[in-house]
């Protein structure tokens, strides 16, 4: 009986040795050899973690991509999902909404595995000055006349950062709109951003009559309504929100 029980215990250890063992095998086949983004000509750093299954891009400073276009390599014996390595377009999107974006790479023995690609920057912080200096008397703007274009000029104390000398007149990367008190917001459909010849500082500039639903088909409309309201700027992965509010007057 004694002889029985030892050989039994032998074979259930040499069961679960094989069952602990299998997977780990079977998953080490399945993985992607490198991953590299290959629309900049400045390098992106990528990091892999084969473990958690992350692969890591973080945009150095001063580097701006409104798309990224993978290459990627696999070990031996596996196949990427199609499609899978297609141009990530919209960055913006991904920064604001944080969609996934994944890699399931099947092996030839049947192995599986999805790796998710995180995208991180090293941008600065925005720094901007405030349009309102005093909160208790709001720089104020009357929209009662629609051809009166009335601009808001938002300096960057950090110099030049981020933007180019050129005007950004797509939403590519800059958005911005303006927040009420409840925290309802009216986006702008245009962003302007420049460094001006002699000015050391950037800006953002924004034409109050170039809010979602001002004008239309049918002509020119009261929105937002009268009242006070923040203004909020998003560039790239930043976003800053004013402290002081503006006050629009009909």
């Amino acid at each position: 009986m004694r002889i029985n029980l030892f050989i039994l215990s032998l074979l259930i250890f040499s069961s679960c040795t094989k069952t602990n063992t299998l997977p780990y095998e079977e998953e080490s086949k399945v993985r992607i050899k490198s991953f590299q983004i290959v629309n900049s000509a400045d390098q992106i750093p990528v990091s892999i973690n084969h473990q958690s299954g992350i692969i890591t891009a973080t945009i150095p400073p001063g580097i701006y991509l409104s798309a990224i276009e993978p290459k990627i390599e696999l070990e031996d014996g596996n196949e990427l999902k199609s499609g899978s390595d297609t141009l990530i377009t919209n960055l913006q999107d991904y920064f604001i909404n944080g969609r996934k974006i994944e890699y399931p790479i099947t092996h030839k023995n049947g192995g599986k595995k999805t790796y998710l690609l995180e995208i991180t920057t090293h941008q600065p912080p925005l720094n901007f000055l405030e349009i309102t200096l005093d909160p208790k008397n709001p720089m104020t703007y009357d929209q009662s006349r629609p051809h009166i274009n009335n601009m808001l000029f938002i300096n960057n104390k950090n110099g030049a950062y981020p933007y180019s000398n050129n005007y950004e007149l797509d939403l590519t990367l800059g958005k911005a709109s303006l927040v009420d008190e409840k925290g309802k917001e009216y986006p702008f459909t245009v962003v302007m951003s420049a460094t001006p010849e002699g000015n050391p500082r950037s800006q953002i500039i924004l034409n109050l009559n170039q809010i979602e639903g001002r004008f239309d088909d049918n002509g020119y409309h009261k929105t937002p309504p009268a009242g006070l309201y923040w203004v909020k700027i998003r560039y790239y992965d930043r976003e800053e929100k004013l402290k002081n509010p503006i006050k629009i007057t009909y």
